[in-house]
């Protein structure tokens, strides 16, 4: 189950916030982890390259078949595995692992979450999330996406097992990819 692979990434630099020279950014380690879930292993670094290419485009091919979340549904609780993905002007701006019913867990949690950290990973709860009032004609289920201004968020839910067909088939369509 993907919640259960969801971790601080073993290799992954703190001091140097990377990965194989990769930046531990927030879609790095939802890639990462999906094909983890998925292929029962860790990626290598040239199979992280070559399979799952650009993590950003990954998650934004995600997002069609994710559902738009409003504020009751997530303060009911997520479905562990659950990826959500917060969307600005139809882009993935961050995303993040749904750990249990009530925890998000992700790299660069700082733009969300005011306990997040930046390019490392943090636990964060969902009570955390700051809400748009509904002033001004916007809407009160968009979350605020970056502590330092003011920019607005859908949050998108995309449920694990689609999420992980979506990256079986990113890597079996990019070259043979000999591990399952």
């Amino acid at each position: 189950m993907l919640a259960d692979v969801v971790r601080p990434i073993p290799d992954a630099v703190p001091a140097k916030r990377s990965w194989n020279g990769i930046p531990t950014a927030c879609h790095f380690g939802t890639c990462y982890w999906l094909f983890l879930a998925e292929f029962g292993r860790a990626p290598t670094l040239s199979e992280y390259a070559e399979f799952l290419g650009n993590p950003q485009l990954l998650i934004q091919r995600l997002l069609p078949f994710g559902q738009r979340l409003t504020r009751k549904a997530i303060q009911s609780g997520l479905v562990p595995g659950t990826i959500v993905v917060f969307v600005k002007d139809g882009a993935p701006d961050h995303s993040c692992v749904a750990t249990n019913p009530w925890t998000l867990s992700g790299y660069n949690q700082g733009y969300i979450f005011p306990s997040g950290q930046f390019l490392q990973f943090t636990n964060n709860h969902i009570s955390e999330l700051r809400w748009h009032s509904g002033l001004f004609g916007k809407d009160h289920d968009q979350v605020q996406c970056n502590i330092s201004v003011v920019e607005w968020a859908d949050v998108v839910a995309i449920g694990e097992s689609v999420a992980k067909a979506v990256v079986g088939h990113q890597c079996i369509r990019n070259g043979t990819l000999a591990i399952r």
